[in-house]
């Protein structure tokens, strides 16, 4: 009779034990897909900042084009303003 309660017992604890490790199995597939997640989430932000950091380049170097653009035609009006202002004084 000890031996069936013995049986009795382990059939009752194996179901858990069987759940126990179902469970274990999806908790390790649900871990394995999240570090897959962080994985792309992480290349993605890198790609980002690499994507960042090439337009922010890009812009220092088109900023840089223009105010060089403006500082010549500031040099350019100043000197024709010059030109015009001597023109006018040496007409009178």
């Amino acid at each position: 009779m000890s031996e069936k309660k013995t049986s009795q017992a382990q059939k009752s604890a194996n179901p858990f034990e069987t759940l126990a490790a179902e469970q274990m199995a999806r908790f390790t597939a649900l871990s394995e897909q999240m570090a897959s997640y962080e994985r792309q989430g992480a290349e993605r932000a890198q790609k980002a900042v690499d994507e960042m950091a090439r337009l922010t380049k890009e812009s220092i170097d088109h900023t840089l084009k223009l105010t060089d653009e403006w500082r010549k035609l500031s040099m350019e009006t100043m000197q024709r303003s010059a030109e015009m202002a001597q023109s006018f004084g040496t007409k009178n």
